[in-house]
């Protein structure tokens, strides 16, 4: 499975990556639309935040809603969504370059029959 020091990418590691992009898709669109709306909340939760303070200055409700227990959850969720993403599309990242090294591979031992 060797060729002058490059790994061998088989057809069977092309069949289960692919088999992994087509069986992951639904998990992570869903991964990214969960982090695209968390995305989205974080200025509506502030400025809900910021409402609850507005007796205060804005600079002293801004500290008040980013120092709030409900802010910090939140901003938590959006790492935790982030990385499952990122995990998501490094694996896709991954998968994809496998499938571009079997094709390369395998044009170069066409090349190499005639």
């Amino acid at each position: 499975r060797r060729l002058m020091d490059f790994e061998i990418v088989s057809e069977e590691d092309i069949h289960k990556a692919m088999d992994w992009l087509q069986k992951s898709a639904n998990e992570c669109a869903k991964d990214k639309a969960t982090l695209d709306y968390l995305n989205a909340y974080t200025k509506p939760c502030k400025a809900l935040l910021m409402k609850k303070f507005s007796h205060l200055p804005i600079s002293a409700q801004t500290r008040e809603a980013e120092a709030h227990e409900d802010y910090i959850k939140h901003i938590e969720s959006v790492k935790t969504a982030s990385e499952k993403h990122y995990k998501n599309q490094f694996f896709r990242e991954t998968a994809l370059a496998k499938i571009e090294i079997w094709r390369t591979q395998n044009a170069n031992f066409r090349a190499m029959k005639i």
